[in-house]
């Protein structure tokens, strides 16, 4: 995912989600907009599919990978947003 940068100012630039076998969505509503359909699993997108909040994840790759501390934190993140686990 992207900022489509080529005109006007930042808060105007759009959201663009690139997919592996080259297809691409465009979102005109803004970052902060984006991510919260993204979260809520409202994103219109044959892309990024909509996923339940708190839905079991494999975390064995995760941690492997180094990203515990990282999903520990976006797992606050929701708790803080009012999302059930």
């Amino acid at each position: 995912m992207f900022w489509l940068a080529d005109q006007g100012d930042p808060p105007e630039w759009p959201v663009v989600a690139w997919g592996a076998d080259g297809s691409w969505e465009q979102y005109d509503d803004g970052a902060v907009a984006f991510l919260v359909a993204l979260v809520r699993g409202t994103l219109p997108s044959k892309l990024l599919a909509p996923r339940k909040v708190g839905v079991a994840r494999e975390r064995s790759r995760t941690r492997r990978a180094g990203w515990s501390s990282v999903e520990t934190a976006w797992d606050g993140v929701q708790a803080k947003l009012g999302f059930d686990s």
